[in-house]
């Protein structure tokens, strides 16, 4: 990592601290790189050159991402404000996405090296890690979601018996649970009230973490990249090249987009507006919209696909 780019972090995120921004994922070019993007403005500060998979904190003064170190894969995470936070916390991370705990403490990732792939932790502070999970044949790095107490981890572990399962942990590394056992399974959130938020056969379901009651929310197929609002009572989602809008209090869905093929919606901080990303006018492209789906905006237009926004927490 060059001095340069690291100066480039801190005086960027020192800066912004309180502005509305995004990050994203540019592709255009020879490797991928991370972009803030002032959301009011539109206005684009290079991050880092060869990034991916950017993820801000739970209080937005820092930011985990997959760069390189020594020509592999590693788990970095910036300090918004100091450039010495910069480090390498896992240099032998191959492909695993980083999540916060809800306390900012721990870094979870799916680790899918070799023939182990295994759920881990790292904790930010200490650079301590722990291996929690049994191996796997492989653990989606975008399928690990954390108890809103900061206890437990919800994942989805794919073995060499059975499609991929719900799987509880708790992050000392015990207890671990199979909540699932027919079916393709993928979680991605976890509710206030102890309800997990995943997708099986391509359609919504919710469950209870304690009991394993599940209830279906959708029907109709295709349903992909749910993401649950702040106040966790509303899930967008793609369903086949449309965002839709479930209200999980009466169970109404709302489509919200008619252009396009769109995905990857994210909410911001106050529920107001979702980022998405959309290949309505050619490449993919980041875009907002209100969450009543009005007032729908393009923020970037670069060469190549734009796509894996990241709101900053305020």
């Amino acid at each position: 990592m060059s001095k340069r780019i690291v100066l480039l972090i801190a005086g960027l995120l020192a800066a912004g601290a309180a502005a509305d921004q995004l990050a994203y994922v540019a592709e255009g070019g020879a490797a991928p790189r991370i972009v803030i993007i002032d959301v009011e403005s539109a206005a684009e500060v290079l991050l880092l050159d060869k990034g991916d998979r950017p993820a801000w904190s739970p209080d937005g003064t820092m930011l985990a991402f997959i760069g390189n170190a020594e020509d592999r894969e590693a788990l970095f995470i910036a300090d918004c404000d100091d450039a010495g936070g910069l480090e390498p916390y896992a240099p032998t991370l191959t492909d695993g996405s980083p999540v916060w705990s809800p306390d900012g403490r721990w870094v979870a990732f799916a680790d899918n090296r070799g023939d182990e792939a295994r759920l881990r932790l790292i904790e930010v502070e200490s650079g301590e890690e722990r291996r929690l999970s049994g191996q796997a044949v492989e653990i989606p790095p975008w399928s690990v979601v954390w108890s809103p107490d900061g206890t437990r981890l919800a994942f989805t572990k794919l073995t060499d018996y059975a499609d991929p399962q719900l799987y509880l942990i708790s992050v000392d590394g015990g207890n671990e649970l199979r909540m699932t056992d027919a079916g393709w399974h993928v979680v991605y959130a976890w509710t206030a009230d102890d309800g997990l938020l995943y997708t099986r056969d391509a359609d919504l379901w919710l469950m209870d973490a304690d009991d394993g009651e599940a209830r279906r929310l959708t029907e109709t197929g295709y349903c992909w990249n749910p993401a649950l609002s702040p106040d966790r009572t509303r899930v967008v989602f793609n369903s086949t090249y449309h965002l839709y809008l479930l209200d999980l209090t009466d169970g109404a869905v709302t489509q919200l987009t008619t252009e396009g093929r769109n995905g990857q919606p994210v909410w911001s901080p106050d529920g107001s507006r979702i980022a998405f990303v959309s290949d309505r006018d050619g490449d993919r492209e980041v875009f907002v919209i209100d969450a009543d789906g009005d007032n729908p905006r393009q923020l970037t237009d670069n060469d190549g696909d734009d796509h894996s926004p990241a709101w900053r927490p305020e």
